[in-house]
């Protein structure tokens, strides 16, 4: 699921243009939807990435012009693996 909307959001990103403002921040432009993105603070002016720890079509044009990986940023909550841990222990039924 996670991994499906990141690709949707990665083919709107590949359409926009990034311009890096220092170390960590980019201005991102295209579509009519501005914004500015912190890379060290996994922030974005969109607020989407914020919100939902998914990032957002804003990140992905800048972590792509920087070179991430952008899998690795996003919320743990969103990994197999975490909800494999979930699961690791017996679920047993409530008596009646």
């Amino acid at each position: 699921m996670a991994k499906n909307i990141i690709r949707k959001r990665f083919k709107k990103a590949l359409e926009m243009n990034v311009r890096q403002l220092n170390r960590f921040e980019y201005e991102v432009t295209g579509k009519g939807k501005d914004a500015i993105v912190d890379l060290g603070q996994r922030q974005c002016s969109c607020r989407v990435f914020d919100l939902d720890k998914l990032t957002c079509v804003h990140a992905l044009a800048a972590y792509e012009q920087a070179r991430i990986e952008v899998y690795d940023l996003c919320s743990n909550y969103y990994k197999l693996e975490t909800w494999a841990l979930a699961y690791v222990d017996t679920i047993y039924p409530v008596p009646q």
